[in-house]
């Protein structure tokens, strides 16, 4: 590993879920100190300059690997490391090879693709987990079809942005925590515990009666209520829900 790029980084310390004292942010705790790592999402500049793999980082934001890339005129990067990728690989952006950017228009159907925008000018914002990956069913009509890792099926504009490949370490959902305290540590989480277990004045479902109806901590009815927005123009391009519910087109 080497040497941390002052540039590239940014040294953040955090106090989660508190706020003078009072919870803002229940089950959150604050945790070390971490290093962020400025990785470019995006990935549609410098045109068909191929760079290098100079080497691979742990990220201490993310699940999945991220690979330190070097171009011909000394500009250094940080991306998400794709399958197949080692050290000394090239990559190139507007490339038809695994970890190369690329429009979905110039895809083949089938194609296995991941960190995908949602539109023409937006950064990577699907499909960035470890060991996720989406694939294109088909192109038409200046649309794309495409099944997340959800199961949802949605359609995208051709001219989005996106990597050819999946993200590596498929299996870090195996991992193991070993115990709790890594979990308060690591992930900045703290122990939950039910609503009719509290008290009357930490819950308006606590104290000795049965709780009733759900509600939220704040009182709100949370079961029965619409959570997304049925005006967004984007409820158009979603063709099946995760839950395979279909919609319309």
């Amino acid at each position: 590993m080497e040497k941390r790029i002052k540039n590239l980084t940014k040294r953040i310390s955090f106090k989660a879920g508190r706020n003078f004292g009072l919870i803002t942010s229940p089950h959150k705790k604050s945790f070390n100190k971490r290093i962020y790592r400025f990785i470019n999402f995006k990935r549609n500049d410098y045109k068909n300059i191929t760079a290098v793999v100079r080497c691979i980082e742990y990220d201490s934001f993310r699940n999945s690997k991220i690979a330190l890339i070097c171009y011909p005129f000394g500009m250094l990067q940080y991306i998400l490391m794709v399958d197949n990728i080692t050290i000394g690989s090239e990559i190139s952006n507007f490339g038809n090879t695994i970890g190369d950017s690329m429009c979905l228009k110039n895809l083949k159907n089938g194609s296995i693709i991941s960190n995908l925008g949602l539109h023409n000018k937006s950064c990577g914002i699907f499909i960035r987990s470890a060991g996720t990956s989406a694939v294109l069913i088909r192109n038409s009509n200046n649309f794309s079809l495409i099944k997340l890792k959800s199961g949802e099926l949605r359609m995208f504009n051709d001219n989005v942005m996106c990597v050819k490949g999946s993200i590596c370490d498929s299996e870090y959902f195996l991992r193991d925590l070993k115990k709790a305290g890594t979990s308060m540590k690591l992930l900045n989480k703290r122990p939950r515990n039910r609503a009719i277990a509290r008290n009357p004045v930490d819950h308006p479902m606590g104290g000795r009666t049965k709780g009733g109806v759900s509600k939220t901590p704040k009182g709100k009815f949370s079961k029965w209520t619409p959570s997304v927005n049925v005006n967004k123009i984007s409820k158009y391009r979603i063709l099946t829900k995760r839950k395979g519910k279909y919609l319309t087109i």
